[in-house]
């Protein structure tokens, strides 16, 4: 299982991580990834497009669960 790592060293390419928010009471941890917002500069942003500046950790996604037929 991976750990928490400084945001400064998460993937700024588009891809989709967890991420973690200390300063929120309603979602601490989301899924995010690093895009550019409509005022024209990158920020790490949840799904579907709400802005996170102050995220502080992020870990890679864990793998889905394997479905069963």
């Amino acid at each position: 299982m991976s750990e928490w790592q400084p945001i400064e060293t998460a993937p700024k390419d588009g891809t989709k991580v967890l991420g973690y928010l200390p300063y929120s009471t309603m979602c601490p941890v989301s899924v995010m990834q690093w895009i550019r917002c409509t005022c024209g500069k990158d920020t790490w942003a949840t799904i579907p497009g709400h802005w996170h500046i102050l995220t502080s950790h992020w870990m890679p996604l864990p793998e889905p669960p394997k479905e069963e037929l």
